[in-house]
């Protein structure tokens, strides 16, 4: 599976980021942080940090996945994972030989 760090823009401008839970969870518990130490250190209720840890994909604006890789001490791709994108199909001219 390939890990992968995207961003979206959305219609006000703004930038969103995509957030897998059990990786934010992991990176957490990695740093010794309770939830609520986390939601602290981030500025926001404890339970904006559960929400985000029990969501399998949260989209967060790019701020807040900024200071998440502070605080964490994580790369980008430590906190986000998509499946691998699909095969390419390789399509030729047909050889039916009509």
């Amino acid at each position: 599976m390939a890990i992968v760090y995207q961003t979206l823009e959305t219609e006000r401008g703004g930038v969103v980021v995509k957030v897998d839970g059990a990786k934010l969870a992991a990176a957490r518990e990695r740093v010794f942080m309770s939830q609520e130490e986390l939601a602290e250190s981030i500025g926001m209720n404890p339970v904006v940090v559960i929400r985000l840890e029990t969501a399998d994909r949260t989209e967060i604006r790019e701020n807040l996945g900024e200071d998440l890789l502070q605080i964490l001490f994580v790369g980008r791709s430590e906190l986000t994972s998509y499946p691998d994108p699909p095969e390419p199909t390789l399509e030729g001219p047909s050889d039916t030989g009509d």
